[in-house]
């Protein structure tokens, strides 16, 4: 059987669940219980689905841990510092199922001081030349990780949008409900021919407002990826604004014309923070606490029987038999 590596982005995929159970919940007029598990078993019935539709032969789920020991943090302070604190039915979820996991099999793994997509750049480079690896997340910073041999199953709200611009016909099935499939010319059509190693790049320049990472000299998306397009990296952008004499003119008005007239000025202002940004959002960390991680450790070897009876001690009805179509709590 041909190798396959699966990694799971658990802090992402458990949040989806739990955010769209509750959505669902304040529909219908219904409270979120203290012993809800409802994001348990929304992500507990997709690992099943991978399992059973595209037989992993290795698959890892990767945590976050407190924000608060981020090595990002210390590079900057304002790092997720005005991110919304985890509810806390969805904090018992998280270790629910972290305990499920270990008593499942299924292995995991969690760093302190790094985030889940540390862990997966790392786990996803050291491995993707033994065996094809699939991402999967909702988070967009992973992206910058797509080669012929990592894809993304990129979960979005953007679907069609993303699909219209990379051309993907409705014929062409997506390989979980409400996730794309991103792979290196998808990368091309969503970001104007950029390499997924250059969108650290766009990000760096663009800022993220939800990891509260500030823009540079105020550019946009649209902007960041124009002057990537035009210059190739952040460095040869920096280099070419640091020229003097009459090709720093011919620089301005190049740049000027792909964003505005104050954005040059801007931008040399700035070098530093862009440099810093590009030091938080670029995934080439490497994990000490992973160097000694083999494919092995990764392997996967279920036993049904022992993952029903960890379910059914926690009052969830779960069963691998391909007859049982829905998950259920006591």
């Amino acid at each position: 059987m041909e190798r396959k590596l699966f990694l799971i982005d658990g802090n992402s995929m458990l949040a989806s669940a739990y955010y769209g159970a509750a959505a669902s919940r304040t529909k219908k007029g219904r409270e979120v219980s203290k012993n809800d598990r409802s994001a348990v078993i929304g992500m507990t019935g997709l690992i099943r689905t991978i399992l059973r539709r595209h037989r992993p032969t290795h698959f890892v789920v990767v945590w976050d841990v407190s924000r608060e020991t981020l090595w990002r943090r210390e590079l900057y302070p304002g790092y997720k510092r005005r991110r919304r604190q985890t509810p806390p039915e969805l904090k018992a979820q998280m270790e629910l199922m972290r305990q499920l996991l270990e008593e499942s099999g299924i292995p995991q793994y969690q760093v302190e001081g790094y985030e889940g997509e540390d862990l997966i750049a790392h786990i996803a480079r050291k491995f993707s030349c033994s065996a094809p690896v699939v991402i999967m997340t909702k988070d967009k910073d992973l992206l910058q990780l797509v080669s012929p041999r990592i894809t993304v199953w990129l979960q979005t709200q953007e679907l069609q949008q993303m699909q219209a611009r990379c051309d993907i016909k409705d014929n062409r099935p997506l390989p979980l409900k409400r996730h794309l499939e991103i792979r290196p010319e998808e990368i091309a059509a969503l970001y104007e021919g950029l390499k997924p190693k250059q969108l650290s790049a766009v990000k760096a320049l663009t800022g993220d407002r939800s990891d509260g990472i500030p823009p540079v000299a105020g550019l946009d998306e649209s902007q960041s990826v124009q002057l990537i397009k035009r210059f190739g990296s952040l460095e040869k952008l920096y280099t070419a604004l640091s020229v003097k004499g009459d090709k720093r003119q011919q620089i301005n008005e190049t740049i000027a014309a792909l964003t505005s007239e104050e954005v040059p000025r801007n931008l040399r202002r700035t070098r530093k923070k862009a440099e810093r940004n590009m030091e938080l959002v670029r995934l080439d960390v490497t994990v000490p606490e992973l160097e000694h991680l083999k494919l092995a450790h990764l392997e996967l070897s279920i036993n049904s029987k022992r993952v029903e009876q960890a379910y059914q001690k926690r009052g969830i009805r779960l069963s691998f038999d391909s007859s049982q179509k829905k998950i259920s709590a006591r």
